[in-house]
C-alpha cells in the first residue's frame, strides 16, 4: 500500500512524491486516485493514478545495496538489438514497463552501443530509440540520486567511473 508523502517510482517514468488522494468520477463511478508530483521535475503537473492500479504502475525505491549491484552488473549485460524498429520499440517498451533497473540498463546500453556504431557510419538513432534512451536514463538517474544520496548531475559520472573500472 502506498501512502501520502511517500517517494515512489512510477515504472519507466521516474521518481514521484505521493501528495494526496482524491475521489474522482470519470464516468465509471467514484474511484480513489493517488495524486503524484514529479520529485525532480517540479515544473511538471500532477499525475492521477487509480489507487487500485498502484501496484501495477508504482514500486518502492530500491535499496542502496541494490543500486550498487545494478551499477556493478552493467559491464556484464549483453547488448541486444532487434533490427525491425516496430518490434524493437515493442520489446524496449516491455522492458521499460517492468520497472527493473537492470532491464533499464540493458536497454540503455544496447541503444548507446548502437548509437556509437551509427555515428561511425555518420548515421543517427531513430527518434523512438532516442526517446526511450532519454526516458530510462532520466528514470535511473533520478532513483539512484535519491538512493545513493548524491546530486542528480553526479549520478551518470559515478556510474561511468564504476563501469570503467571493470
Amino acid at each position: 500500500m502506498f501512502d501520502i508523502d511517500q517517494i515512489v517510482v512510477k515504472k519507466d517514468t521516474g521518481v514521484y512524491l505521493i501528495v494526496g488522494k482524491e475521489n474522482i468520477d470519470l464516468g465509471l463511478g467514484l474511484q480513489e486516485y493517488l495524486v503524484l508530483k514529479p520529485y525532480f521535475r517540479t515544473n511538471k503537473g500532477s499525475t492521477y493514478l487509480p489507487s487500485i492500479k498502484a501496484d501495477e504502475f508504482l514500486r518502492y525505491l530500491i535499496s542502496k545495496e541494490e543500486a550498487e549491484d545494478v551499477i556493478k552488473s552493467i559491464p556484464s549485460l549483453e547488448r541486444f538489438w532487434i533490427n525491425d524498429p516496430k518490434q524493437r520499440k515493442t520489446e524496449f517498451d516491455r522492458l521499460a514497463k517492468t520497472g527493473d533497473l537492470k532491464n533499464y540498463c540493458l536497454v540503455i546500453k544496447s541503444i548507446y552501443l548502437q548509437a556509437e556504431d551509427l555515428r561511425q557510419n555518420r548515421k543517427m538513432l531513430s527518434t523512438n530509440d532516442r526517446n526511450i534512451y532519454d526516458k530510462l536514463k532520466n528514470a535511473i538517474n533520478e532513483e539512484l540520486s535519491l538512493v545513493l544520496d548524491m546530486k542528480l548531475e553526479d549520478v551518470e559520472p559515478h556510474i561511468i567511473s564504476i563501469v570503467d573500472k571493470k
